[in-house]
């Protein structure tokens, strides 16, 4: 397009558009990617100001493509040229990212890690999050929720897993630039009260554990005497087939748990172990297995229906609370067995490497965590003693 006296002068990169009404709008030229673009700013007429604006508005965008953070969609929304770049302004809502995400985890992630994930979208994500689209999602939205809540710092973190994930892939996928959670710190947004857990390791003792195995029979004091005597997860424990046992090694072979109905291995290579049968795990299992219960796949059966046991909540419901509500003991859920097995261990000297491994931990951190007041040196009247005197070599002796 050609220039008359009456066209204002522009700087380079600048031109006047004409149309055929007569009205003008001013032209930017910059390269993007190696593409050469043009951009209309509509409406925006070439006066002296507004070239100046324009002049800026170009230096700020080549500047932008110097740092590697311009983007498209934001300058220039209804360009065909953000589509092309794949940085249109995304119209998609958090709540159909989500709902691509679990698509894409129950394909590649542990049914129970998708099922915690479940939880967390539809009890706390979808109704704080669902209907904001993904590009007007900021830090301020995620702190005012994260303050909002009466959780524990380790719950906030596991619930956001999900909605990390998507804004992760959103910025892979050009929807959005940068990423809101970075500019936050979660463990300065969490209320000191509700910053860690009250659940604490609770387990049974022996007086305890004799009522409620002599308040039972059968099936039902089968599984709970193997609960407390081999640490084994709910999950583990229903999923236990009679091919995992090995009694002539005095090994439980543990391969796998049953989550919703659904038989799944454990989440972490630690959960596949061998746990050492004790005696009254091994009296258990033979108290099944002599009555002619090794023809079913299952150990452990539902003593009402005869059939594999289906989830936790089940026994839970069906054997657990009531039993401990006839027997007269204080109630804990069922997963205190696996912390009395626990902490039983520990409290009679066994060692704690050991124990993590019974346990399927990764390392010892949990045992210390969780069980360290179990680990006492109950040889001593005045508590632990070193296994060395630790006195000065006889060359630092003070008589020479």
């Amino acid at each position: 397009m050609g220039r008359n006296q009456q066209t204002p002068e522009t700087p380079r990169g600048i031109t006047i558009r004409t149309y055929a009404s007569g009205k003008q709008s001013l032209v930017l030229h910059f390269q993007y990617r190696g593409v050469e673009c043009r951009e209309t700013l509509k409406n925006i007429e070439p006066t002296k100001g507004n070239i100046k604006y324009a002049s800026n508005l170009k230096a700020e965008i080549e500047n932008a493509i110097s740092r590697g953070t311009f983007h498209y969609g934001k300058y220039f929304p209804n360009s065909k040229r953000a589509k092309l770049f794949g940085q249109a302004i995304s119209e998609a809502r958090i709540g159909d990212l989500l709902d691509a995400y679990v698509t894409l985890a129950e394909k590649t992630l542990k049914l129970s890690t998708v099922n915690d994930y479940k939880k967390s979208i539809e009890s706390h994500l979808r109704p704080a999050f669902g209907k904001k689209l993904i590009s007007d999602l900021s830090s301020a939205d995620i702190r005012e929720w994260v303050t909002s809540q009466a959780c524990t710092l380790k719950r906030i973190r596991n619930i956001i897993i999900p909605l990390r994930h998507v804004i992760e892939q959103a910025i892979v996928d050009g929807l959005i630039e940068k990423n809101p959670l970075d500019n936050l710190i979660l463990n300065k947004l969490v209320s000191r009260a509700t910053a860690t857990t009250n659940y604490q390791v609770d387990p049974f003792n022996e007086k305890e554990i004799l009522k409620i195995l002599n308040g039972t029979e059968g099936h039902g004091r089968a599984l709970l005497q193997f609960a407390f005597y081999s640490g084994l997860r709910t999950n583990e424990l229903i999923a236990l087939e009679w091919r995992d046992i090995d009694f002539k090694a005095g090994l439980i072979h543990v391969r796998r748990g049953q989550v919703l109905g659904q038989v799944d291995t454990p989440k972490t290579q630690a959960g596949i172990r061998s746990v050492l049968m004790l005696p009254a795990a091994r009296e258990a299992l033979l108290a099944l297995y002599e009555k002619g219960l090794k023809y079913h796949g299952r150990v452990f059966l539902n003593p009402k229906t005869m059939q594999p046991w289906l989830h936790d909540g089940q026994i839970r419901k069906t054997l657990w609370t009531p039993l401990l509500q006839e027997v007269g003991v204080r109630y804990r859920n069922p997963y205190q067995t696996r912390h009395t097995y626990a902490s039983m261990l520990l409290s009679k000297g066994e060692n704690p490497w050991w124990v993590a491994t019974q346990m399927g931990h990764v390392d010892v951190e949990m045992i210390f965590k969780n069980y360290g007041r179990w680990i006492p040196d109950q040889k001593h009247r005045n508590g632990y003693q070193t296994l060395n005197s630790w006195t000065l070599p006889n060359s630092m002796s003070s008589h020479e």
